[in-house]
């Protein structure tokens, strides 16, 4: 059976309201988002980079939608 992936959207009005970090559930930081564009942090370097909303392809002005991905923990079962 496939994994089921629940999504999560956060949209500009609620990064303007101070959520403009997203977070994984178990509290790991993936993504800030910033006035140019959205900040991400290398995990095994730690350099920072910022990837402007101009250069991700496809992109158009209007409102911003962030999209989660929820991976749900995998549960062990005796029967495998």
């Amino acid at each position: 059976m496939a994994e089921r992936h629940d999504m999560v959207t956060r949209t500009i009005t609620e990064v303007e309201q101070g959520a403009e970090e997203t977070r994984c559930e178990c509290g790991q930081l993936i993504a800030k988002l910033r006035q140019g564009g959205i900040e991400l942090k290398c995990k095994r370097c730690k350099r920072i980079v910022l990837i402007p909303f101009t250069s991700i392809e496809g992109w158009t002005a209007g409102p911003l939608h962030l999209n989660v991905v929820n991976v749900p923990e995998r549960r062990h079962s005796d029967n495998t």
